[in-house]
């Protein structure tokens, strides 16, 4: 799965599947399998792992930040979902210092406090 360099133009379905088949299928599956036994037993966490890059992009991971800012609408609509009973779902960090994140620049200083929800 690419992380960089899957610009939309640059990007295959095939690449757009698999991204969205790990990133959010799955989390959505394992979301709606969970409800039922959270519900039973009144209360419970889901944790979703998101990224900075479904909310702010560097204009070079179409397919990863498409599919990461599905992660954080699903998990908000999950949160509400299951806030009557008593569960729980929310997990967005912020930008870790990755050589990943640097290595051409572009998200350079974009972990501010404006765009971080962790700063």
């Amino acid at each position: 799965m690419s992380l960089h360099g899957d610009t939309v133009e640059a990007c295959t379905p095939e690449t757009l599947a698999r991204t969205f088949a790990v990133n959010l299928d799955g989390m959505f599956l394992g979301c709606k399998h969970v409800i039922t036994p959270m519900r039973r037993q009144g209360n419970g966490s889901i944790i979703n792992i998101g990224s900075i890059l479904g909310r702010v992009t560097d204009g070079a991971s179409a397919a990863y930040t498409a599919s990461k800012g599905g992660v954080g609408m699903l998990t908000k609509s999950t949160a509400l979902h299951l806030a009557q009973d008593g569960a729980r779902c929310a997990l967005q960090p912020g930008l870790t210092d990755l050589h990943t994140h640097t290595h051409d620049g572009a998200l350079a200083g974009r972990a501010s406090s404006r765009k971080s929800p962790s700063a």
